[in-house]
């Protein structure tokens, strides 16, 4: 996915470079980053969203089905054992940053809406 502003920052072929969920958490908090790490697998993708370093939260999509939070990372964690795909690490400016942190808290409404 493509944010206005974004900088790509590093990127890891992970049949060239083995990169474990763990190595990639760690240097992003560490990095103080504001922004994003998109993991793309062979049949999966991950968004692991960022702000000053602190995780804000995290999406993993498998086809039709999809998963927040801790959900997310523990999918994430379990898939990301392969040698396939894409690991790639975006900057953010700080006011897009802002938005992005309101957009990733949203949770679905529990009533339906009327015309």
């Amino acid at each position: 996915m493509k944010f206005p502003g974004s900088k790509l920052l590093h990127n890891w072929d992970l049949s060239v470079q083995k990169l474990s969920l763990d190595d990639l958490l760690r240097s992003c908090q560490q990095a103080g980053l504001t922004g994003f790490a998109e993991v793309k697998l062979p049949d999966a993708v991950a968004m692991i969203f960022y702000y000053v370093g602190g995780e804000v939260n995290a999406l993993y999509r498998e086809g039709p089905v999809a998963f927040s939070g801790q959900a997310a990372l523990e999918r994430l964690r379990v898939d990301s054992d392969r040698r396939e795909g894409q690991v790639s690490v975006y900057e953010l400016p700080i006011d897009m940053a802002h938005l992005l942190r309101g957009i990733t808290t949203r949770q679905k409404l529990r009533e339906q809406l009327k015309d």
